[in-house]
């Protein structure tokens, strides 16, 4: 189990494009970049097991400022900006279908 927790934070993305096949990996560090940039649509299955479209950001200029907490680190669990909501929400990385930036989407197999 701890192999597995340590991989828990990369994905591979499989982009089949007319004749080319582009295989990509993405970690956690990646995603929280794209996040502090950008407006980011992620699809992920929720715990009760339906499936979730987010809106969501990590992007200073539009996250309210936060307090610190005492919360243990889990890393993974990401907490972002749910821009419908206008409240702080979190997925497990593992349960990520997809990431929409912009015009790209972002397909993930586990």
């Amino acid at each position: 189990m701890a192999l597995a927790a340590s991989l828990i934070t990369m994905y591979s993305q499989v982009r089949v494009l007319p004749g080319l096949l582009e295989v990509y990996i993405m970690n956690r560090k990646e995603l929280i970049e794209k996040l502090q940039s950008n407006v980011v649509q992620i699809i992920f299955t929720k715990k009760d097991g339906s499936i979730r479209v987010m809106s969501c950001t990590l992007d200073s200029n539009i996250v309210p400022p936060s307090k610190p907490t005492n919360r243990k680190k889990n890393d993974e669990i990401l907490p972002v900006w749910d821009l419908q909501k206008g409240a702080w929400r979190s997925f497990r990385l593992e349960n990520v279908k997809s990431i929409s930036i912009g015009e790209t989407t972002d397909e993930y197999n586990q």
